[in-house]
């Protein structure tokens, strides 16, 4: 199927003619000047680990390491004036694209790609093994003093329930997860992570990637 990102005409003639094309940023999104595509929750998400010594409450954040491209399963002049764009090109060949732009993505990096999943929480639930010593448990719920004294309990036992709480907040894909109120984008969402820390959006030149698109129409 094919999918669009929605940009202003002048940026969609760039890039069909060279392949220009800005990578945007987890920080970026957060910080949008529209408020209708800002979302200051992006790559964040809270997590609650259940174990029988209590529940271990904290919170995770992702991106700071990663690029972003956000593209829809849908082009609508609803979405061109939410987006406040005024035109969009359109991606026939998913991986014929992404494989173009990692190609100019600097550094040690990896591609992921799904589609974004929406909710009005973003708490992560999940229980670890629960012959994890209590107090070491306990210690870690106690926060950072409490991280200090679980350490002093036993470096291969803290090392295996460190291991056990990001088992959990992993199998939950954050880098994908929205807030209900986007849920009218429907997007899918390629993102870059790099080998390096990322804090403005990055302008690429790809033309293999434009060569699998064209000017979207409504």
């Amino acid at each position: 199927r094919p999918l669009y990102r929605y940009i202003d005409r002048k940026y969609v003639d760039d890039f069909l003619r060279d392949g220009s094309l800005l990578l945007t940023t987890y920080t970026r999104c957060c910080t949008h000047e529209l408020e209708s595509r800002r979302d200051s929750d992006e790559g964040h998400s809270y997590f609650r680990i259940a174990h029988p010594g209590g529940d271990l409450p904290g919170a995770t954040r992702v991106g700071s390491k990663s690029y972003m491209l956000c593209l829809s399963a849908v082009y609508t002049s609803e979405l061109n004036t939410r987006f406040g764009t005024d035109a969009a090109f359109r991606v026939d060949d998913l991986e014929v694209f992404a494989d173009a732009i990692v190609a100019k993505v600097p550094g040690r990096q990896k591609r992921r790609g799904d589609w974004c999943q929406y909710g009005d929480h973003r708490e992560i639930p999940g229980n670890v093994d629960p012959s994890i010593p209590t107090e070491m448990f306990k210690a870690m719920a106690g926060g950072s003093r409490g991280e200090g004294d679980a350490r002093a309990m036993g470096g291969k036992a803290f090392a295996n329930f460190s291991k056990a709480v990001g088992r959990v907040v992993l199998d939950h894909d954050i880098y994908f997860k929205k807030g209900k109120a986007f849920e009218v984008e429907q997007e899918f969402r390629l993102v870059f992570n790099v080998d390096h820390d990322v804090a403005d959006p990055l302008l690429i030149t790809c033309p293999d990637a434009a060569k699998v698109c064209s000017l979207a129409v409504l």
